[in-house]
């Protein structure tokens, strides 16, 4: 994926169905107690416009980015530049694992 990011401040999670829908992801499920809360507070909630990238291929992996709404378009590029779709992330889904 190529092009530029642009990341907004960390800001805690807005909402509590938020929290909610990340405290119910199957990957809570592999942490313990005190690792899920650690997590949690940690969570940031991001809002990305149409078209904004979340990260490019070969960035450092310092994020787990799990889907709340809408749906996220996983693309790559060849060496002619030419875009592929190579996936969708939906809802409860994570991608940058």
């Amino acid at each position: 994926m190529e092009g530029n990011a642009t990341f907004g401040p960390r800001k805690p999670p807005s909402t509590r169905e938020a929290r909610m829908t990340l405290a119910s992801h199957d990957l809570m499920d592999r942490l313990s107690a005190a690792s899920r809360d650690r997590l949690l507070a940690r969570a940031v909630e991001r809002d990305l416009e149409p078209g904004e990238l979340l990260y490019l291929t070969g960035d450092p992996s310092e994020r787990v980015h799990v889907i709340d709404s809408g749906i996220l378009k996983l693309t790559a590029r060849d060496a002619e530049g030419e875009e592929t779709i190579v996936g969708l992330a939906l809802p409860g889904e994570t991608v940058g694992e």
